[in-house]
């Protein structure tokens, strides 16, 4: 059976000497590289493709940016093993691209459990934070999914732009081929959408949104 390949990337000189003296005895995987700098994951990441690699977090956001970096390139599943073991940082983690997160503080047990549902394509997060981590991660998709319902449809970016030049109903109209009636029409549909209820608040909360389309006018 082929030897799974795994780097590591610690910044604490004894815990990165002990987790290599870990996987060291292990017949099943071997150890492509290892480093102290999280700035080496991507690097080391890239070189020697491994199936795994395993590093920690640190309080700048390098961490985060390699995870997103790494997963990006596809192949190497990202094991998070880290003492942080803190619910936004797993969060935030996991939405990059990390396969699990481990905290550093429990057995070799649930480690290798980790590497091992990563190695199987699953996702595996401490049982510690998991019920808090998923709790997160599931409000934050229906949030998502909420925002993307508020999508705006080409005719009401038009409508919207003109609306944040200070147009008034007649000139929206006017410019867009459409009569009064109609764009009073839009404006109640986008005052629901985008829970408002008069024009301040409508141009306030559309300025929040990114147009979606090029905005053409007839």
């Amino acid at each position: 059976m082929a030897k799974a390949a795994i780097a590591l990337v610690n910044q604490q000189p004894l815990l990165l000497r002990g987790v290599s003296a870990f996987f060291d005895t292990r017949e099943d995987f071997t150890i492509v590289a290892n480093s102290m700098s999280i700035a080496d994951a991507v690097t080391i990441t890239a070189k020697y493709n491994p199936n795994v690699i395993l590093f920690d977090l640190d309080g700048s956001g390098k961490a985060i940016k390699a995870i997103s970096e790494i997963a990006q390139q596809g192949r190497t599943r990202i094991v998070i093993f880290t003492p942080v073991t803190n619910v936004e940082a797993a969060v935030r983690a996991l939405e990059a691209g990390a396969a699990a997160y481990v905290s550093s503080w429990n057995a070799p047990d649930e480690l290798m459990s980790a590497i091992e549902c990563v190695l199987r394509g699953q996702t595996f997060i401490s049982p510690a934070i998991a019920s808090k981590v998923i709790a997160s991660l599931r409000a934050a998709s229906q949030k998502k999914s909420a925002m993307n319902s508020k999508r705006l449809t080409v005719r009401e970016d038009q409508i919207i732009s003109l609306l944040l030049k200070g147009k008034t109903n007649r000139e929206i109209a006017s410019q867009l081929g459409l009569s009064e009636r109609t764009i009073k029409h839009y404006m109640g549909l986008l005052m629901q959408k985008l829970d408002a209820r008069n024009r301040l608040e409508l141009a306030l909360a559309a300025k929040t949104f990114q147009p979606q389309h090029a905005p053409v006018f007839n």
